[in-house]
């Protein structure tokens, strides 16, 4: 008595077709129902198409988020889709760090974010990780901090990116420093569709440059 006052209120059918239900024809039914199952098909298109867009929108606005970001993660994490929309391939060592290659050049990647200058806690991160590197594979590896200084100023406006003792440390001990603004703009220079064998050079001179990065040849003037 409950399931059936209950089927009643809720509307429920408590009976399903007989076999020969379906041969009692309803005039118009049959193209409604093919009309449904045409519906269903291309909401799930669209919706699978929606989720593609969110992603790659996703992607894209973390190429922007570099200029900005705080965090030691959303820093790499947006650092990674610039260098990925400049042409490296983003991964990460044995040890779980984050490395940039690209082909048969590797290079150990460290972030830095301040509201003023840089000052010299990446520098210890990266030595620390290229002298471990030394030790125990005897090559010389390459790196890149990249600085995201002066980081709730707006680009065009910050003069003092980066520490002179940063600076100074990146020449002596052999690596690269790259301010976010500027691979910001190579970001922007790939996505803008820029020639291949330009992005080929911009990732070489990130990857073989130590100290500050100078792109303003490759990228034209400007901030």
């Amino acid at each position: 008595a409950m399931l059936d006052a209950f089927a009643d209120a809720l509307a429920i059918s408590d009976e399903d077709p007989p076999y020969w239900g379906a041969e009692m024809k309803v005039p118009g039914l049959e193209d409604q129902e093919k009309r449904v199952r045409e519906l269903a098909f291309a909401v799930e298109q669209a919706e699978d198409a929606r989720a593609q867009a969110a992603r790659i929108a996703k992607s894209l606005s973390r190429v922007r988020q570099a200029l900005w970001a705080g965090s030691e993660s959303a820093l790499t994490d947006a650092a990674a889709a610039c260098a990925l929309t400049l042409g490296f391939e983003v991964a990460q060592s044995e040890d779980g760090e984050p490395v940039w290659l690209d082909g048969d050049r590797s290079v150990e990647v460290v972030v830095g974010s301040s509201e003023g200058a840089v000052e010299m806690s990446p520098h210890y991160r990266l030595r620390q990780r290229l002298e471990a590197i030394i030790a125990s594979r005897a090559v010389a590896p390459r790196g890149v901090i990249v600085v995201n200084g002066q980081r709730l100023t707006r680009p065009d406006e910050r003069v003092r990116e980066v520490s002179d003792a940063l600076r100074v440390a990146s020449e002596s001990v052999g690596y690269a420093l790259l301010p976010s603004r500027l691979l910001y703009r190579c970001a922007l220079a790939a996505l803008e569709g820029a020639p291949q064998e330009r992005l080929e050079a911009i990732r070489a001179r990130i990857a073989s440059t130590d100290g500050l990065v100078d792109l303003d040849d490759l990228l034209g003037g400007g901030g």
